[in-house]
């Protein structure tokens, strides 16, 4: 059985980017567990700001760890302290890794997924299904179902807005 190990990281560098490389910096430095997500928390209010950082993130995180990154996700939720939060997720004890652009599959039938977005410009019903659906093919290419899930979470933006 796979035990996930959950650290928090957090920058208190003024410069974004920076505070995004230097926790990446943090998780490549992880040498007691191996690193497989990391979800960022951002202050961040503005869809072209944020999707300009989650490009930059994913980027980054290529860059440190090469085909073996872990999955990157952000969330617009403010730290209450520093600049930028992260919540790492890693393990210890597997037999084997496979790493895919937006999930990582542990020993066949461990599935850890982050990132999965569509076009902020479409709305939250389209959103959900593009998301869905997307989700319905990884789980389909790796031979697992939704019953399989155990853990789940969605994060929607301005999911309290009123329409007018």
């Amino acid at each position: 059985m796979i035990i996930p190990i959950h650290k928090l990281l957090q920058s208190f560098t003024e410069d974004i980017a920076l505070a995004e490389r230097e926790i990446l910096q943090q998780v490549e430095a992880i040498d007691d567990c191996t690193p497989i997500r990391v979800v960022f928390f951002t202050g961040t209010s503005d869809n072209g700001e944020y999707a300009s950082q989650r490009e930059r993130i994913k980027q980054t995180a290529r860059e440190l760890f090469g085909a073996a990154a872990p999955v990157t996700a952000l969330v617009v939720q403010p730290p209450l302290e520093g600049t930028l939060l992260a919540e790492v997720t890693c393990v210890k004890e597997y037999d084997q890794i496979t790493y895919h652009d937006d999930y990582i599959l542990l020993d066949g039938n461990y599935l850890y997924s982050g990132g999965l977005y569509s076009a902020l410009e479409k709305s939250i019903e389209e959103q959900s299904d593009e998301i869905f659906a997307h989700l319905a093919q990884i789980l389909e290419q790796e031979e697992l179902a939704i019953n399989d899930i155990v853990r789940q979470w969605n994060y929607i933006g301005n999911i309290v807005a009123c329409r007018e």
